[in-house]
């Protein structure tokens, strides 16, 4: 793991894998300060895997989560996409039986489980905590929990609503997801009456970030990445083969191999920064 500064292209390690033929990073987030992230430890095995926390200020790393040092079984809880914010990090111990919504202080290293039962993923909504949790009959539908009291609070009518959700990201006045089995994507403003769809994803639509009120997702398979401007309605297509993408604050992470090589090949991959707070918007989708 390391860290790279945008401007120099200088690097700072952060980390090193114990096993690295076999460990990899599933997922990650950063809030400015802390970077969180999810380490597997098997190639086959998502039960086995650690949370873990880098101070890009003090250059501590933390060991949040490990599961079983004997060997983690399969039946236990599988490793799922953090989320940070001023501080506070969180995930979800996903299995079978029950899942665990954990809200870490990363300043006085404790750890709350805010939320016991049927849950998936977690994102932070302005000093609140947007959950998924499966409601009957087999769908989610959103909870949210103040990371100041740890009680549950009252949701907008809109969003209370909702039903069927896969992958989302959220900021204080904004909350994009996928809808049922990653169909379709779907956005909620502050002041809006009801979600809307905003596009039908071909095959699925998944890993969502958002930057600058813009947001981005993964599309299916080998079809790319999108991006989408709620100020004008229009999306656009990232123009890279297999592009990996992230977003945090006002800048889009894009990773993409060159044209030609193929995904198994293990690529060059270059690393591109976007500022979106510099880009014009996009054209105004007609209609």
């Amino acid at each position: 793991m390391v860290a790279v500064d945008v401007s120099t292209g200088n690097q700072t390690e952060i980390s090193q894998y114990p096993d690295p033929p076999n460990d990899q990073v599933a997922y990650g987030a950063f809030d400015g300060r802390w970077l969180v992230w999810a380490e597997g430890y098997s190639l086959s095995n998502m039960a086995d895997w650690a949370m873990l926390a880098w101070d890009s200020r003090t250059g501590s790393v933390l060991t949040l989560y490990r599961s079983s040092d004997e060997g983690a079984s399969p039946s236990d809880p599988i490793q799922t996409i953090p989320s940070v914010q001023n501080g506070l990090a969180t995930w979800t111990e996903v299995s079978d039986r029950v899942s665990y919504v954990h809200l870490y202080n990363l300043r006085t290293q404790s750890d709350v489980v805010i939320y016991r039962g049927r849950a998936a993923l977690g994102a932070f909504w302005g000093s609140d905590l947007l959950l998924t949790i499966e409601a009957p009959p087999r769908t989610d539908r959103f909870v949210a929990y103040s990371t100041r009291s740890h009680k549950q609070v009252a949701l907008p009518t809109a969003l209370a609503k909702v039903r069927g959700i896969t992958y989302l990201a959220a900021t204080r006045n904004q909350v994009v997801w996928a809808g049922s089995q990653s169909k379709g994507v779907w956005i909620w403003r502050s002041g809006y009456q009801r979600a809307k769809q905003i596009a039908s994803a071909t095959g699925y639509a998944e890993f969502f970030g958002e930057a600058d009120s813009d947001f981005i997702w993964t599309l299916g398979g080998s079809n790319g990445s999108v991006v989408a401007d709620p100020s004008t309605r229009s999306i656009a297509k990232f123009p890279f083969q297999y592009p990996e993408v992230a977003a945090t604050g006002n800048a889009i992470l894009v990773g993409y191999s060159l044209p030609g090589q193929g995904k198994t090949e293990n690529p060059l991959v270059i690393n591109s920064v976007l500022n979106v707070a510099n880009l014009p918007r996009l054209p105004r989708c007609p209609g």
